[in-house]
């Protein structure tokens, strides 16, 4: 009978795989400018649904939510805007 000295968890691997999940980080066809931009958009998208997802269950109430949402959209937009103008393009 053999013992094993050490105890080996799964909980970082899943833990991992679950940020990979929640967090998609889109594949690496295009350019730095279009992955830069997807991600920008993934990351807004999962924002806004974590958002939406306190509104409704009156965690925050929706004039909250639609202020947070808004900051959210124009820090989109400049980041677009910087992307757009800057040397990658």
């Amino acid at each position: 009978m053999t013992k094993y000295s050490k105890t080996t968890t799964i909980e970082p691997i899943m833990e991992k795989e679950t940020e990979k999940f929640i967090f998609a980080v889109p594949s690496g066809d295009g350019d730095f400018l279009d992955i830069a931009a997807q991600n920008n958009l993934s990351v807004y998208a999962t924002h806004v649904g974590y958002i939406s997802a306190l509104a409704s269950s009156g965690k925050i109430s929706t004039e909250e939510a639609y202020q947070q949402i808004k900051k959210l959209t124009k820090s989109l937009r400049q980041s677009y805007k910087t992307l757009k103008g800057s040397w990658f393009s």
